[in-house]
């Protein structure tokens, strides 16, 4: 039993991830299983080829890992009682790989005869990268920068350092270790074409550009400072609130605009088309997400769409009882379950669905709101307002709920995953690096703090992370 709750975390863990374009080679996925579900693949392996089947079997465990000349994986053994279980595509699960080798990366930073102190610092620094896992570079070992904002190592961090115009930090210096963690350390940048007139309501990398979409346009970039406008309708359409990407299409969803849900396509991220809504989607869009195999899309007065392809949708029925003036407000899935959250005039509630088709419904006591829904792979995080109190509750399996409290006095309006953390991010930023069990706030190299931007969007490439928010706000880790 033990080994097959094992089994259903790695599914899970492998489905429901956001794709990406970058090759994965089988070796890795076989490093990745070993590390990270040792209950099922310890010990020295034995390696060998059974066409279509690259594969390795486990003796302590008798389970064997393959992947086959299509590139899904497939697992046989004890653990799946002897039949052969498809786990998945490699495409599911490269994400998590990338994450996972992230966290072994060793990332230092070099001052430049620079002192410091609880994360502010003003001058040059170099941040260099060893203990690289097979696939990753990082070109002459270290990256120069010219910090004009705060960056934050979070609280106790004291350093000083010098170095040479040498490639990689030099043996002399003392460095800071930040663990190969992407999402601790903030600046804010200069970012072109967007403005401080311009609100930016998500961000999401597609695998070979950050995407950032606002008020009627969508902007792109590969480094989150130069921005360049995509091809977009210009009219016929609301405000851009939600990104989504399936391994096809990228798909933006936003405000209603001439009585109708505004639906946005592109197959590059680059040329956009708007797509007909059901005659029945009349309000705004939320939030979109791409799981289970169709898009799933939720808004106002309780909007619920799915569709397979991101171009022809269908309006899914509200759960019997709730109130027309529900708002959803955010949706996620964890392998098996869809959650959507939202807020009527007295209280929150949750939907739940298994299919995206049919939902039922639990409804919080009078005064208590939803914000956010997030799965990590491991746990539920939800944000929830109860009365002047904010807080992330957290659950396993969605029955046994844990509450956190947060020490801003604004609620967390989005919960995403950032390499080895979640962050929290709404009118202030959140960190949490236990899977949502204790959060921290990042003021350090927020400039006067993600309160007065307010963030709306974040995500990350393999190698950084970018929040956006409004006034033209954007912060990049470093």
């Amino acid at each position: 039993m033990v080994h097959l709750r094992t089994l259903l975390v790695l599914v899970i863990a492998f489905t429901a991830l956001p794709m990406t374009v970058q090759a994965v080679s089988d070796d890795r996925v076989f490093a990745f299983a070993e590390a990270n579900f040792p209950a099922l693949f310890s010990g020295t392996p034995v390696k060998g080829v059974l066409p279509p089947y690259n594969y390795r079997f486990y003796p302590v465990s008798g389970n064997y890992l393959a992947v086959d000349s299509s590139g899904n994986i497939a697992m046989l053994g004890p653990a799946t009682g002897g039949n052969i279980q498809n786990v998945g595509p490699k495409l599911g699960f490269e994400r998590s790989i990338l994450d996972w080798e992230a966290s072994l990366v060793t990332r230092q930073v070099c001052s430049v005869n620079a002192t410091l102190s609880f994360g502010v610092q003003s001058t040059p620094y170099r941040l260099c990268y060893s203990n690289l896992p097979p696939g990753w570079s990082c070109g002459s070992g270290g990256v120069d920068r010219q910090v004009a904002d705060f960056m934050s190592f979070g609280p106790g961090y004291t350093h000083t350092a010098s170095y040479a115009s040498a490639d990689a930090c030099p043996a002399a210096s003392t460095v800071v270790d930040l663990g190969g963690d992407r999402a601790g350390s903030w600046q804010k940048v200069t970012p072109t074409l967007i403005n401080s007139g311009l609100d930016m309501n998500d961000v999401l990398w597609d695998g070979q550009r950050f995407l950032a979409i606002g008020s009627r346009y969508v902007v792109y970039s590969t480094n989150g400072v130069n921005w360049t406008q995509a091809q977009a309708p210009a009219t016929g359409v609301g405000t851009l609130n939600s990104l989504a990407q399936s391994d096809s299409a990228r798909v933006a969803v936003g405000g209603a605009s001439g009585g109708a849900s505004t639906l946005l396509r592109s197959s590059d991220g680059l040329s956009w088309q708007r797509v007909t809504p059901p005659a029945t989607a009349t309000a705004s869009l939320n939030r979109v997400i791409w799981a289970g195999g169709q898009f799933v899309a939720v808004g106002a007065s309780h909007h619920i769409l799915t569709s397979s392809d991101g171009q022809s949708w269908t309006r899914r029925a509200a759960p019997a009882g709730t109130d027309v003036t529900g708002n959803i407000v955010d949706v996620a899935w964890n392998g098996l379950e869809y959650f959507a959250v939202g807020n009527d005039n007295v209280s929150g509630f949750l939907h739940r669905s298994s299919d995206g088709v049919n939902w039922t419904t639990l409804k919080l006591d009078a005064g208590t709101f939803l914000h956010a829904i997030h799965w990590d792979g491991t746990r539920w995080s939800a944000s929830v307002q109860a009365g002047a109190s904010h807080l992330i509750f957290t659950s396993p399996d969605a029955a046994t709920w844990t509450a956190a409290p947060l020490s801003a006095i604004f609620p967390v309006k989005r919960i995403v995953s950032a390499g080895p953390r979640l962050l929290g991010i709404g009118g202030a930023l959140h960190s949490s690096k236990d899977g949502g069990l204790t959060w921290t706030e990042l003021k350090h190299g927020m400039s006067q703090g993600l309160s007065v931007t307010n963030g709306r969007g974040a995500s990350c490439s393999d190698s950084q992370c970018l929040i956006l928010g409004t006034f033209g706000s954007v912060y990049s880790t470093f």
